[in-house]
């Protein structure tokens, strides 16, 4: 069970955050929202890159406004917050897109 409070000070630095089961990660932007789902997330707090995996039943799912990427069971979404990037490994994905879109997938 993860703490309530953590204090961060110049000797103990917060590097790499993990959530597990049912994690719903909400963002917005100039863009519009984003909204990522799956069984566990790790968070790379200095590279600000995000890794997003599920279960073979609930594959992980990235939502930009109306644009969705959706990957098949076994895969993982990658998430580059400072790039803006998003990209999937594993056994594939579905992507799509609405006019007028700034999704990058790679």
């Amino acid at each position: 069970e993860a703490p309530k409070r953590v204090r961060i000070n110049d000797e103990l630095e917060l590097k790499h955050i993990t959530a597990y089961k049912n994690v719903k990660i909400f963002r917005k932007t100039y863009d519009g929202d984003e909204k990522a789902l799956g069984d566990r997330a790790d968070y790379f707090i200095k590279h600000r890159k995000i890794t997003l995996t599920g279960t073979q039943q609930k594959p992980p799912v990235l939502y930009k406004g109306e644009n969705v990427l959706a990957t098949e069971p076994g895969s993982k979404i990658l998430v580059d917050l400072a790039e803006q990037i998003a990209s999937t490994i594993g056994n594939g994905a579905e992507l799509q897109i609405k006019e007028k879109s700034t999704l990058i997938i790679l």
